[in-house]
């Protein structure tokens, strides 16, 4: 699902999209020390996805 231009054999093609936007967030979210992950409960189902990032501990130094 995350693999860039990933399409699922036989399906009907629904959008123009190139099918990259996944591919994109999840290294973005990386990039950010966090994660994009997928999980579905079977075919037909639905899918729920979660972005993950991590919380900063430390507020940046005032500039003066």
């Amino acid at each position: 699902m995350f693999e860039r231009f990933y399409r699922a054999p036989g399906q009907p093609r629904r959008s123009t999209g190139s099918g990259i936007g996944l591919t994109i967030a999840r290294n973005i979210a990386r990039a950010h020390g966090g994660d994009v992950t997928a999980s579905s409960p079977g075919s037909g189902r639905g899918a729920t996805f979660v972005l993950t990032l991590p919380l900063r501990t430390t507020l940046p130094a005032a500039s003066e």
